[in-house]
Formats: C-alpha cells, structure tokens, sequence
C-alpha cells in the first residue's frame, strides 16, 4: 500500500490507528501497517462506520494521552465535514486513501477543540503513486 510507505519515508507513522471496522477501511490500514513496517496498535471500532462528526470526536477524546500522533480511518462525507471543523472552516474534498496530517494545539486528547487545528498537508493517492514512482 503507497500510503504506508511514503508515511514511513516522511517519519509520518501513526502512534495508535482507530479505524472503523468496515472490511475495506480495515484492510487499508492493515495494508499500509504492513508496507510501512508500523508497528502501531490499530483498532476497529462500529462507532466510525456511517457515523456522524460527534461520534468520531468521542473516539479521539477517549484516545490515551500517551499518543501524539493519532490516525483515524472512516469513510465519506463525515471525513470532509471533520476536517472542515478542525480547521476552521472551507471546503475539503477528502478522495478514498487519502491522508491529511492536522496539529491540534492540545495538550490531551480531551482537550481538543473544533476550529484550532492547522492543517499541514492531504496527499491522494494518486500523488502519493507519482512521488514513489521517482
């Protein structure tokens, strides 16, 4: 998997995955654990399946506050609306395997409020194919 890779080559690799337990969000990510040499704990939860953007918030303040670097699997629309919501605002079309890298100024997980995140960068896959293909 493209994405596992170029997020091992960045220095990009997940602390704790959570992702929802549909079998090919799951499979991704196992996938991409695997092309990556991640050696992160991934769970699967129901609660991010066809879910609604206060669910997906309840799974990221529960998350240990020993992670700082937290990825989150789930599906279309709710991905863009809580991407627009971290950050603030505008419109981001978040394509199937893409990735978005957002800093949130918090000190826990708890702490994390909509509106304060910055985001760094979102790679599709289709990017992410080209940049390995060099």
């Amino acid at each position: 998997m493209v994405m596992g890779k170029i997020l091992a080559r960045a220095s990009e690799v997940p602390e704790s995955v959570i992702t929802s337990s549909a079998v090919r969000a799951r499979t991704t990510v196992e996938l991409a654990a695997e092309e990556g040499g991640w050696a992160c704990p991934i769970r699967a939860t129901d609660e991010l399946y066809n879910t609604r953007l206060e669910t997906v918030m309840d799974e990221v303040f529960a998350e240990s506050d020993m992670t700082t670097r937290l990825m989150i699997v789930g599906h279309e629309p709710t991905w863009s609306t809580l991407l627009s919501e971290l950050v603030g605002g505008g419109h981001h079309p978040f394509a199937t395997g893409a990735v978005v890298r957002i800093d949130l100024p918090a000190d826990t997980w708890s702490s994390v409020h909509l509106g304060t995140g910055e985001l760094r960068w979102l790679l599709t896959p289709r990017l992410a194919a080209a940049v390995l293909a060099t």
